[in-house]
């Protein structure tokens, strides 16, 4: 990512993976911890929707990881 992010709540590792869930007509996107797998809060977007709208997605799902509270 290219923001930097905070670490995890639980378990306090660093490496983040993006989790896409398909909830229809939408995509669920979020942020999880790559140590034991605690997800931040998803981010909505079109599932038909482009590559720019699916990195906002990820950009937002990001930002929300970084404020949320264990």
């Amino acid at each position: 990512m290219t923001d930097e992010s905070k670490p995890c709540p639980f378990c306090g590792d660093t490496e983040l993976v993006p989790s896409f869930h398909t909830a229809q007509p939408h995509l669920e996107v979020a942020m999880s911890c790559g140590g034991c797998d605690a997800e931040g809060p998803r981010v909505f977007v079109d599932a038909g929707g482009d590559v720019e709208q699916r990195s906002a997605a990820l950009m937002e799902a990001l930002k929300r990881w970084n404020i949320r509270k264990p």
